[in-house]
């Protein structure tokens, strides 16, 4: 009836369904399959999952950050400024010669090290 695979727990999938003695059956067809968690679950439980995170949640001014898409893939900045309605960063790159600030989208980055000292 219905099938969610939530962000935050890569490889895992909740299955609804009617007829769940098929559910290993037509699980066994997926590539990587590993095996089945029998149970139910409350939509009470995973509620919180259904409602995705902003990508700003949890960066903080001055955090150490990594590329991890665009064309700045693979460079180290640090942030600057959070722009919390366009889910936008600006960073400036540590090893550039100049200082020049860009602008990021939040899912583009990983953070290495918080602004926490």
């Amino acid at each position: 009836m219905a099938i969610m695979s939530p962000y935050e727990l890569k490889g895992y999938f909740y299955l609804e369904t009617m007829h769940p003695d098929r559910i290993t059956y037509i699980a066994k067809k997926m590539r990587n399959f590993k095996g089945v968690v029998n149970g139910e679950i409350h939509i009470d439980e995973i509620s919180e999952q259904l409602t995705p995170k902003p990508a700003v949640a949890g960066l903080e001014l001055g955090s150490f950050i990594e590329l991890v898409k665009g064309p700045f893939k693979g460079e180290k900045a640090r942030i600057m400024n959070i722009d919390h309605e366009k889910e936008e960063v600006t960073v400036q790159f540590i090893e550039s010669a100049m200082l020049i600030p860009v602008k990021v989208r939040a899912e583009d980055i990983r953070v290495i090290d918080s602004g926490k000292s």
